[in-house]
């Protein structure tokens, strides 16, 4: 069952985004993170794909594999082109674990699908660096928020 989750700031949103794709709740991930992808302004379409790795990770957790085929389709194509490295996610395991889970569940839809992993520390995802925080809104105008220098990070 998802928790209600009503973050204060887009980083707490990143924050608790990954904190539950660490534990395994896509479901909650993918809520959360969606309020990054609102916020992003560059970033608009690689924060999609990696929503979408949680929503196809979704899928297999509620024993759809045409549903992760399908959604792993409209992830992979916007994860293409960005750095292997980027805002502190492996997005080439993300890429490689689209590639090789669809490639499985294509020829065995009982094929047993591994978790993808976003980064070995959450802790370690970042923003952009550089704008003003602000409150999240529900609905409307790009969301900005603050990160600390690269070395202030945790």
């Amino acid at each position: 069952m998802a928790v209600e989750l009503d973050p204060a700031t887009v980083e707490e949103a990143l924050a608790l985004g990954m904190q539950r794709w660490q534990q395994q709740r896509f479901f909650e991930a993918h809520e959360l993170l969606e309020h990054v992808w609102h916020w992003s302004i560059e970033d608009k379409a690689f924060w999609q794909g990696v929503i979408q790795v949680a929503a196809a990770f979704v899928h297999h957790q509620r024993g759809n594999p045409l549903g992760v085929v399908k959604t792993i389709d409209k992830a992979a194509p916007k994860l293409e082109g960005v750095p292997d490295d980027h805002h502190g996610i492996d997005v080439a395991g993300l890429r490689d674990w689209c590639t090789a889970t669809r490639a499985a569940l294509v020829d065995d839809p009982d094929a047993p699908v591994p978790v993808p992993v976003v980064a070995a520390d959450p802790g370690q995802v970042f923003l952009e660096r550089g704008r003003s925080s602000t409150a999240l809104e529900r609905r409307g105008a790009a969301h900005r928020g603050t990160m600390p220098a690269a070395g202030d990070r945790p």
